[in-house]
C-alpha cells in the first residue's frame, strides 16, 4: 500500500479513477447489503457440499451410484468445463494481443511500392527502346500474334499495381494522420474501403461544409486518371511493326554486265517473244520505277538493271552489285497514216521501231502501232516518241521475294545505292541493246497482254494517251533490259549479299503506340514516385501504425475497433440509407485511433478510436485488446 500511494500518475488516470470511485460508491449505495449477499450466494458453483458428501457415501459404503446420480455428476463436470473454458477465454481477452512493428514491417510495405516505380521506370525504357526498335530472336509468325498481347497484359498489370500502391500510401498517410494527436477526419477510412470510381462519387456527395471534402476530391481525380490507363492500353497494343533482321551474308556468284562494244557479242537470246512473257509486265518494281504501276515516279520512268545471278538467294534478301540505270519518258497520240503499205495486213496487232537516233547523253526512238483499236479513226494510227536519257553505271540493290507455297525466288525492286565511279555506258550502247531485241524498221507482231493490253482498253474507252505512254515505256524497258543480258560483255564475280534471317525481327512501335507507351509509363511513374514519399514517412514514426494502417483499409477490422468507439452513437437509425457518403457524413468528425486514456495503467490497453484527447500513442511491444 505504501508503494501504490507514492506511484505518480497522469492528470488523465487520476480523473479517471476518481470517475471510477465515485461510480462504484453510487453502485454500493444504490443496492442494501443483503441484495448484495443474496447475489453473492445465488451464483452457480460447481461442486456444493451436498453432492461431495452423496458421492464420499457412496464410495465409502460400496454402494453403486443410481442413474438420476450420474446424471447429476456428469452435468456438474460439464458446467465445471464450460465455466473453466470462459475463464480462460476471458483471461486470453483480457491479455489481448501483443503489437509489435519492426524495421521489416515497414520495408516489406514501401518495398512494394519501390518494386512498383522500378517496373514503371522499366516500362518508360521499353517504349523508348520500343520506339527505335529492339531485336528479338522470335519469328515474324509468334510476333504478330503475341507481340500486341504481352503489351497489353503488362501495361493493365502495371496499371493495377499502380493502383496498389496509391492504396497502400495513402493508407500509410491517412493512419499517420489518424493516429497524429490532432488527429483526423474518421471519414477517410470509409474513403479507403471503396474502388477508384466510388472514391469520386463519395467525394463528390460529401457536404461542402466537410473540410475534407476538397482534399479527398483531388485524391479522387487522381485515381480516377491511372484507373483509365486501361482504356488506353488496347490502343497502345495495336502500334506494333516488326521488321526482319538482314545481316551482310557470304558472297553470291553473280555476272556483271559491261558496255564494252569490242566484247559485244549477240547471243540471240533473250528475244522479243520471250521478254514478253517475264514477270516484269506484272511486277514493275523489279525494273525500277516505272510509271504504269506507280505513281511516284515523276514525269518519267527509271530503269535499273542490275547483275545476274548465280546462286541461290532467299525471300527478303537484297543483292548488291554494279548495273545500269537510264530514265525513259514517252508521249503517244494517234495520226493519220500517211503510207497504208507499212500498215500490218495480217490478223492481230503489231508494231515496229523507226527513226533510232543517238545523241550526245540520249537516245531518241519512234514506235508505231497497228490494228490496235486504239484510235476511233480507222485510218489513224497510235504513235509513240520516247526519249532514253539520264544514262549512268550505277551500284544496284535488287530485292528479292517468292510467292506464298512456291520456292523460286524472283526479284521484287530494283534500287540505286550510289554512283559507280566508272562510268562505261553510252546511248550508243543502249541504242545497240534495244536494237538487238527489236529491230528497226521491222514490223514485230505481239501480243497484248499485261501493262499493255489495259493500257489499249483503257485508251479506247477514255482516249487517254498517257495510259499507252506508260504502257509503252515499260516495254521500252524490258527491250533494254533484255538486250543489254542479249548483247553486253559480261565478267563472272561475287556480289554482296544482305540475307534475312527468320528467327530474328526489329520490333518496332509506330508513333500512335509508342505516345501511347510513353504518357502511360510517365503518369505511372510519377504517380508510383509520389506514393513512395508518402510511404517513406513512416520510417521516421516512433509510435507503430501498422494496426492503425488496417483499421483504415479493412472494413472487418475497423468494425471491430469501431464497436468500442464513442463515435459508434452517431450511427444509430442509419439502417436504411443506402449511400455510403451519407452514413460516413455522419462520421465527418476529427477523431483519433490508439489507446484509450481509461487503460493507460493496465496491463492490457484499449485499442479504440475516439477524441483526440481521450486518446495516447500506441506503444510498440505492449499488449491491446
Amino acid at each position: 500500500m505504501a508503494n501504490s500511494s507514492q506511484t505518480s500518475h497522469s492528470p488523465r488516470t487520476s480523473y479517471a479513477r476518481g470517475a471510477l470511485s465515485r461510480r462504484s460508491s453510487s453502485f454500493r449505495d444504490s443496492y442494501p447489503a443483503t441484495d448484495r449477499r443474496r447475489s453473492l450466494h445465488t451464483s452457480p458453483e460447481p461442486h456444493t457440499p451436498r453432492m461431495e458428501t452423496s458421492m464420499r457415501l457412496g464410495f465409502e459404503q460400496g454402494k453403486k451410484p443410481t442413474l438420476d446420480e450420474r446424471r447429476s455428476t456428469l452435468k456438474s463436470l460439464k458446467s465445471l468445463l464450460l465455466m473453466s473454458q470462459s475463464r480462460m477465454s476471458l483471461k486470453e481477452q483480457r491479455m489481448g494481443r501483443e503489437i509489435k512493428e519492426t524495421l521489416f514491417t515497414k520495408a516489406f510495405i514501401v518495398g512494394r511500392i519501390l518494386l512498383v516505380v522500378v517496373l514503371n521506370f522499366g516500362l518508360l525504357i521499353l517504349g523508348i527502346l520500343l520506339r527505335q526498335g529492339v531485336v528479338v530472336f522470335l519469328p515474324i509468325s509468334i510476333l504478330r500474334l503475341s507481340t500486341g498481347m504481352i503489351l497489353e497484359i503488362t501495361v493493365l498489370i502495371l496499371n493495377k499495381l499502380t493502383l496498389d500502391a496509391m492504396d497502400l500510401a495513402a493508407s500509410v498517410y491517412f493512419a499517420k494522420r489518424l493516429a497524429s494527436k490532432d488527429g483526423y477526419g474518421l471519414l477517410v477510412c470509409g474513403y479507403m474501403q471503396l474502388s477508384a470510381f466510388k472514391r469520386f462519387q463519395f467525394a463528390r456527395q460529401l457536404s461542402r461544409d466537410s473540410k475534407y471534402r476538397k482534399t479527398l476530391f483531388i485524391a479522387s481525380v487522381t485515381w480516377v486518371i491511372v484507373e483509365l490507363v486501361k482504356v488506353r492500353a488496347p490502343i497502345t497494343a495495336t502500334g506494333f511493326t516488326s521488321v526482319q533482321v538482314r545481316q551482310l551474308d557470304e558472297p553470291i556468284k553473280c555476272i556483271y554486265f559491261r558496255a564494252n562494244k569490242r566484247a559485244a557479242i549477240d547471243r540471240h537470246y533473250p528475244n522479243f517473244e520471250t521478254m514478253s512473257g517475264n514477270s516484269e509486265l506484272l511486277l514493275g518494281n523489279s525494273l525500277g520505277c516505272m510509271r504504269a504501276t506507280r505513281d511516284d515516279c515523276g514525269l518519267s520512268s527509271s530503269l535499273v538493271v542490275g547483275p545476274q545471278l548465280l546462286d541461290r538467294v532467299g525471300a527478303g534478301d537484297t543483292v548488291t552489285g554494279p548495273g545500269f540505270q537510264m530514265d525513259i519518258h514517252t508521249t503517244c497520240f494517234c495520226v493519220m497514216d500517211q503510207d497504208l503499205s507499212n500498215r500490218s495486213l495480217s490478223a492481230g496487232p503489231s508494231f515496229f521501231f523507226t527513226n533510232l537516233t543517238t545523241l550526245s547523253n540520249r537516245v531518241l526512238s519512234t514506235v508505231i502501232l497497228f490494228d490496235t483499236g486504239y484510235c476511233l479513226e480507222s485510218s489513224d494510227i497510235a504513235q509513240c516518241n520516247a526519249t532514253i536519257f539520264n544514262i549512268q553505271d550505277v551500284i544496284t540493290a535488287i530485292d528479292f521475294s517468292s510467292e506464298r507455297g512456291h520456292r523460286t525466288k524472283f526479284p521484287s525492286s530494283a534500287k540505286i545505292m550510289l554512283l559507280n565511279p566508272l562510268q562505261t555506258i553510252s546511248p550508243e550502247s543502249i541504242a545497240s541493246a534495244l536494237h538487238a531485241i527489236v529491230p528497226s524498221d521491222t514490223i514485230q507482231a505481239f501480243i497484248p497482254l499485261g501493262i499493255l493490253k489495259g493500257a489499249l482498253t483503257n485508251g479506247k474507252t477514255t482516249k487517254n494517251t498517257t495510259n499507252l505512254a506508260t504502257a509503252m515505256e515499260t516495254i521500252y524497258a524490258v527491250s533494254i533490259a533484255g538486250g543489254i543480258k542479249r548483247s553486253f560483255a559480261f565478267k563472272g564475280g561475287r556480289c554482296s549479299h544482305v540475307a534475312t534471317r527468320n528467327d530474328a525481327n526489329v520490333l518496332y512501335l509506330n508513333s500512335r503506340g509508342a505516345v501511347g507507351v510513353l504518357f502511360v509509363a510517365t503518369l505511372q511513374l510519377a504517380v508510383s514516385l509520389m506514393s513512395l514519399g508518402l510511404a517513406c514517412s513512416w520510417f521516421l514514426e516512433r509510435n507503430p501504425l501498422a494496426v492503425v494502417i488496417r483499421i483504415v483499409r479493412e472494413p472487418s477490422f475497423f468494425l471491430g475497433v469501431f464497436a468500442n468507439s464513442g463515435f459508434s452513437d452517431r450511427l444509430q437509425g442509419s439502417v436504411l440509407i443506402r449511400e455510403p457518403s451519407a452514413i460516413w457524413g455522419r462520421l465527418d468528425v476529427d477523431a483519433r485511433i490508439g489507446e484509450s486514456i481509461w487503460t493507460e495503467d493496465d496491463e492490457c490497453g484499449l485499442l479504440t478510436i475516439d477524441s483526440p484527447h481521450l486518446i495516447i500513442p500506441l506503444v510498440n511491444g505492449r499488449m491491446y485488446r
